[in-house]
Formats: structure tokens, sequence, C-alpha cells
């Protein structure tokens, strides 16, 4: 029972991370469409840096529950944003290597096979 109940402590932190996520990637589009290079570097390397906390703690704590099928679908719609944003980027504003890192290796595309 303990676990079940650091799950449920865990979810509900989690999803709040996730919306936030959604927000930070939100503004890197918009950032992408206004050809803010500035935003988008710092930008970028926040969605990167709390899309792979999210993996983790998910992988943790949710995957295994009744929540994990709708989180690994929300972190990977999450991804792909991500990723299309950094394409974006690095055909529109090749500013240096900061934008070819490839998120593969957060491994959420391991959950998805």
């Amino acid at each position: 029972m303990q676990g079940e109940s650091a799950s449920e402590n865990t979810s509900g932190p989690l999803i709040s991370w996730l919306s936030r996520l959604e927000r930070k990637v939100e503004e890197l589009e918009k950032a992408v469409a206004e050809g803010n290079i500035e935003k988008l570097t710092k930008g970028l390397a926040t969605c990167d840096t709390y899309l792979k906390k999210l993996y983790v703690r998910a992988k943790e704590h949710v995957f295994h529950t009744a929540e994990g099928p709708q989180v690994v679908r929300d972190l990977s719609k999450l991804k792909v944003r991500i990723e299309r944003v950094r394409k974006s980027i690095a055909r529109d504003h090749p500013v240096g290597p900061w934008y070819s890192k490839s998120l593969q290796e957060i491994g959420v595309q391991e959950q998805l096979v």
C-alpha cells in the first residue's frame, strides 16, 4: 500500500510539471515564430531539462500505474513538439551546435515501442 501512496503523491506534482513544460514549449514555439534567438537558446535548454527530469520521475513512479500510458503519450507529444522547434531553429537560425543534441537520449521512445 505504501508504494501505491508514493505513486499517488508523485503523480499530482508530475501532472503539474507536465503542464508547466507544455507552457514552456508554447513559449518556445512563440519565440521561434518571433525569431527571438535569446529566448530560444535558454528555452530549449530548459525544456530539455524539464523533459529529462519528468521522464525519470515518471519512469520511477507513474509508468507502472494506470496513469502511465497517458503520461507516456503526453511526454511523447511534448518531445515531438520540442524536436520540431529544434529543427525549425536549425533551419531558420543556425546559431551553433547547441540545437543539434537529440532528445532521443531521454529514452521516451523506448516506452513507445
